[in-house]
């Protein structure tokens, strides 16, 4: 049974050397696989997908911050269980899940208040140029 208090523990968190048992390398290690193969998806069926500049732009840097935090995720898990002093401290991995967490609040705020904004401004300037007349090619002298 997991202690949430022991999680959180000031001592625990700045505590450099690691313990010798680690119970959570397993749950931690599957969790950043899980958003590393999340990530991958996400490349691969998502992205590709997306016709506008800045959307596909907002989703890359979606994916980029997924991918990172899984890589990031793996070492700090391996490098606690190799049992390295400095690296292996807790805060590093709540640090890791709390950027995470706020990145995600972020990019769902930014996906609700600009993103509809974006589009109207898009639709709106592709409704005015439809209007506007053409500019003439040139004909070539010869």
């Amino acid at each position: 049974m997991i202690n949430f208090s022991d999680l959180f523990d000031v001592y625990r968190l700045f505590q450099y050397s690691p313990p010798a048992q680690t119970q959570f390398f397993k749950p931690l290690l599957i969790a950043f696989f899980v958003l590393f193969v999340l990530a991958m998806a996400f490349r691969l069926f998502v992205i590709p997908r997306v016709a506008r500049t800045y959307v596909k732009r907002f989703y890359n840097s979606i994916f980029l911050d997924l991918f990172l935090t899984s890589l990031i995720g793996v070492v700090l898990v391996f490098v606690r269980k190799a049992g390295y002093s400095f690296f292996s401290a807790r805060i590093f991995l709540f640090l890791l899940v709390f950027h995470l967490a706020g990145k995600i609040a972020y990019y769902v705020f930014y996906q609700r208040h600009y993103i509809p904004a974006f589009e109207s401004q898009f639709n709106a300037e592709q409704k005015r140029t439809q209007y506007l007349p053409k500019a003439k090619k040139k004909k070539k002298k010869r």
